[in-house]
This record gives C-alpha cells, sequence and structure tokens, in this order.
C-alpha cells in the first residue's frame, strides 16, 4: 500500500510540474522597423513620447507568427536618457495616448477587449505584459501594444525582448517525475501477481 501511495505521489507531482517557455526574442533600435515575427513598430507615434507596434494611433495588427498561444511579452529600453522611465500603466484598451501603456488583444476588428497585465521593472527600462487566464494571443488575432515614457525617449531607441509561450515539450524534471511513478507502478503490479 505504501508503495502504490508513493507512486501515486509522484505521478501527481509530474501532473503540476510546468515546462519553460519558447521564447520569440527580437531587438531593434531606430526609430521604426519590424520586430519578430516580422510585426512592424514605431517610436513616438502621434507626436508623442512612445514606442508601439503598430504604434500609437497605427490601429491595430493581426498577429503574423506561426507560434500560437502567445501569453508573455517582456521589452527592454536601454540607453533613455536620464530620468526617462516607462510610464502611465494603462487600465483600459481604448487605445492611444490616453489609454496609457498597455497590450490589448482580441479576435478581430478595432475593438480588443483583453488588457493585458504590466508590470514595470529594472528601474522602469523593462515592462513584461501577461496575458489574463485563458486569454492567448494566436496566428490571425488581433492586438496593438503601446507603451509611453515619462518624457522624450530622443528620435531613435534601443531594445530587446521576447514573445513566449508554454512549452509542448516537458522539461526534464517532468519526465523523470512520471518515468518513476510508473516504474513503481509496474513494479507493484508485479510484485502483486507474482503473489
Amino acid at each position: 500500500m505504501n508503495k502504490l501511495l508513493v507512486a501515486l505521489v509522484l505521478c501527481s507531482f509530474a501532473a503540476l510540474a510546468k515546462a519553460d517557455s519558447i521564447v520569440i526574442p527580437f531587438s531593434g533600435s531606430g526609430s521604426s522597423g519590424t520586430i519578430a515575427p516580422g510585426e512592424p513598430w514605431v517610436a513616438n507615434g502621434g507626436g508623442t513620447t512612445s514606442w508601439g507596434s503598430p504604434g500609437l494611433n497605427q490601429g491595430v495588427l493581426a498577429w503574423s507568427g506561426s507560434v500560437s498561444n502567445i501569453t508573455d511579452l517582456s521589452i527592454t529600453f536601454t540607453g533613455l536618457p536620464q530620468g526617462v522611465v516607462i510610464d502611465d500603466l494603462g487600465t483600459i484598451c481604448g487605445g492611444g495616448a490616453y489609454g496609457g501603456t498597455v497590450l490589448c488583444t482580441g479576435t478581430t476588428g478595432a475593438y480588443l477587449p483583453y488588457l493585458w497585465t504590466s508590470t514595470i521593472s529594472n528601474g522602469g527600462d523593462t515592462i513584461t505584459f501577461d496575458a489574463l487566464p485563458g486569454v492567448t494571443l494566436g496566428p490571425g488575432q488581433s492586438y496593438f501594444l503601446n507603451i509611453l515614457f515619462s518624457g522624450s525617449e530622443g528620435d531613435t531607441v534601443n531594445f530587446t525582448g521576447g514573445w513566449s509561450s508554454p512549452s509542448t515539450v516537458p522539461e526534464p524534471g517532468t519526465v523523470w517525475l512520471m518515468s518513476a511513478g510508473c516504474a513503481a507502478l509496474g513494479d507493484l503490479v508485479r510484485r502483486r501477481r507474482s503473489r
């Protein structure tokens, strides 16, 4: 009975283990360009101190990446002038400067109902957006990303970042726990049959 309990516990831990994320990295500099997987971005859209994809007041984009289930975006700006940081975390997906710093997604159309949670870190140079439970970004879905700054970031920006998606490849610990649990169950069954 004790061996059966140990096997069940090991299998339960294996089921709860979370795999690492796949990251679609990107970096850039200048006043406009594209980030992976080919999404356009622009700095100072609409005459504001901002960075966005497609750009502040530029509408919405359809996700063109082949990876589905994007659940996280992180971006770090480097070389910002002294005292300039990411600012004005938004609370609505209204778009434009009044909407603040936001990542909003939806299935189609101009109204995007899903506001991702945001966290500023690294002294105001890094922002991470996390999808709400049950919300993801995938091929053909619409989104817009607006990041506002506390002051002028200058004519060009430098940044690195990445889109993340839950991995479909189990981590080694998950495989080990599942194998150990299955081996223990197999041994228990074998011993009971030999009695």
